[in-house]
C-alpha cells in the first residue's frame, strides 16, 4: 500500500491580503485549535471512538482477517524467489529472497528483498 502525501504552496502577491497583513506564514502567528484529552474524550464524533468501535466488532475483526489474508496470498504467490524488483519508491533495486508470514510482524504475508545498495533497516545485506 503507498501513502501520497501532496504539498501545495500558495504565493499570495496581493498586498492586501489577510495571509500578508497579519504575517500567516509564520506558523507562529496562527492560532491554532486545541483541545484537552478529557474533552476529546467526552466527544462522541472523534476518529478515536469509531477505530475503538470498529476494532471492537468481531464481524469486522473477521472480516479484515478473511479478505486481507486471501489478498496477500494472492500477491504473495506472484512473487518469485531470486528475481530481481523495483521498490515502490522507483528507486531502490534488489533481490527477492524471502515470501511468506512472520507471525511476529502480524498477519498477512511478508517480502524480503536484499537491497543493491547498503540503506534502510538492514543496511542492504
Amino acid at each position: 500500500m503507498y501513502k501520497i502525501i501532496y504539498i501545495i504552496k500558495v504565493i499570495d502577491l496581493n498586498p492586501n491580503s489577510v495571509l500578508v497583513k497579519h504575517n500567516l506564514d509564520d506558523l507562529e502567528n496562527v492560532k491554532k485549535y486545541e483541545i484537552s484529552e478529557e474533552d476529546y474524550d467526552k466527544r462522541d464524533d472523534t476518529v478515536r471512538k469509531f477505530k475503538k468501535k470498529l476494532n471492537d466488532d468481531p464481524h469486522y475483526k473477521q472480516f479484515l482477517k478473511e479478505n486481507q489474508e486471501e489478498t496477500y496470498e494472492e500477491q504473495a504467490l506472484a512473487v518469485t524467489l531470486n528475481s530481481r524488483c523495483l521498490l515502490g519508491d522507483g528507486f531502490r533495486r534488489g533481490t527477492v529472497k524471502f515470501v511468506g508470514k512472520i507471525p511476529e510482524l502480524g498477519q498477512g504475508f511478508w517480502v524480503g528483498v536484499v537491497l543493491d545498495e547498503p540503506m534502510g533497516d538492514s543496511d542492504g545485506k
